[in-house]
């Protein structure tokens, strides 16, 4: 396995961009970009792994490219949400 290792950033931060009033086109953000976990919770790869089922979905709805980000950005949100809760204790 290898030796122990440290964490030096211990807080659970989220990052809202669905409220932005404008996007980069096609930039979408993904794991800790949208929700920072502490790593106690082992949350953050289960965390980037919903986002990622999220954006596929999304892609494969076929959404207007214009509107793509601000409606991941709120799938997103909406994803980490149970997450979120149960690690945060929010």
């Amino acid at each position: 396995m290898g030796e122990t290792a440290s964490y030096y950033f211990r807080e659970s931060l989220r990052r809202s961009t669905a409220d932005l009033e404008r996007f980069p086109t096609g930039l979408f953000g993904v794991g800790d970009a949208v929700a920072t976990f502490n790593p106690i919770h082992g949350q953050g790869m289960m965390s980037a792994a919903v986002q990622a089922s999220a954006l596929a979905t999304h892609f494969s709805a076929g959404n207007d490219p214009a509107a793509r980000n601000r409606d991941f950005a709120e799938l997103a949100e909406a994803a980490v949400d149970g997450l979120w809760e149960a690690a945060a204790g929010a």
